[in-house]
């Protein structure tokens, strides 16, 4: 029952944010699989950051990025960085990186996250 609700919560976020909140969705699932194939091939997180706001076709998703990649070089962790744009990345995608920052091991939380993230949008 409860995965029902949460479901339906996120699909009335989903569409209460409309077409121009594309842009900003593209970070989500997708630049979280990109995330994990370059952190996989060798390339920190701040290579890996860089390379997908390049690839950004849209403003507003590389300025998001521009900005992840600039509190990373500034010392913030990232589980920091993505606190700081709740209206972005929603609190579980957070807290799982919080937990891959005390385990050492991102790219099986990015794992985690996407498979779980998979079944819910199969609901």
């Amino acid at each position: 029952m409860r995965r029902d609700v949460l479901a339906r919560k996120i699909r009335r976020e989903r569409e209460s944010c409309g077409n121009e909140c594309a842009p900003i969705r593209a970070i989500g699932e997708r630049g979280t699989r990109d995330d994990l194939a370059l952190i996989e091939a060798g390339l920190s997180l701040v290579e890996t950051i860089d390379i997908l706001a390049r690839k950004s076709r849209h403003a507003e998703p590389k300025k998001v990025l521009d900005r992840i990649a600039r509190h990373l070089r500034e010392g913030l962790s990232l589980s920091r960085t993505l606190e700081a744009q709740p209206a972005i990345f929603p609190a579980l995608y957070i807290a799982t990186v919080r937990s891959s920052e005390q385990t050492g091991d991102l790219p099986l939380a990015l794992r985690r996250y996407l498979d779980y993230h998979h079944q819910l949008n199969a609901v």
